[in-house]
């Protein structure tokens, strides 16, 4: 329905969360500045920057992430009647994520929120594997979460979290290791 938010409140932070992690991830992917190209390049062939060092993957994928951030910028500004930065001849990355992060809800509420929303996530996840930055991540196979009964439980390297992926409960590991007791229970009472 017309002005009702797309994403759910936790996966509009997820989505915010992942948004504001593309600077980090994209540094991390190429040193120095991470700005778009200048002008138009030629979108058949990848990474046509000036001094790009392609063929390199990081240096695609960066090119790929700055072009999808100061396109869901535009798209937004046009949307919401904003001034357009489309002839500004540097644009940098953190002034893209940071006009979407501001205007969270009016972006996530637009036509294009389902198409950036699932870029955003899809992006990020890339940039940050890419990168080497990505949390090491304990996935608990075969338990079911106790709320949501889905197979979504993890526990991030370190942490003394146990987290459903899926509806985002959380208990710490001694509350877990108690409901992990009454499930092995279950199990073996009903013979599985």
């Amino acid at each position: 329905m017309p002005g009702l938010p797309v994403w759910c409140r936790p996966c509009q932070d997820r989505i915010v969360d992942a948004v504001q992690g593309l600077t980090e991830a994209c540094v991390h992917l190429s040193p120095g500045r991470v700005e778009a190209p200048d002008g138009d390049t030629d979108r058949t062939r990848r990474a046509t920057v000036d001094g790009s060092p392609s063929p390199s993957p990081a240096w695609d994928l960066v090119d790929e992430v700055i072009r999808w951030a100061t396109a869901a910028e535009d798209r937004l500004r046009a949307h919401l009647g904003h001034a357009s930065r489309t002839t500004q001849r540097h644009r940098v990355l953190t002034d893209a994520v940071g006009y979407l992060t501001a205007n969270a809800t009016p972006w996530l509420c637009s036509p294009g929120a389902v198409d950036d929303g699932r870029t955003a996530l899809v992006l990020h996840r890339r940039a940050v594997v890419a990168a080497g930055i990505d949390d090491l991540e304990h996935r608990m196979d075969g338990v079911v979460c106790p709320v949501c009964d889905r197979k979504a439980l993890a526990r991030k390297d370190g942490s003394d979290y146990v987290e459903c992926r899926a509806c985002r409960n959380r208990w710490h590991e001694k509350e877990y290791g108690l409901l992990t007791r009454v499930y092995a229970a279950e199990l073996e009472a009903s013979g599985s």
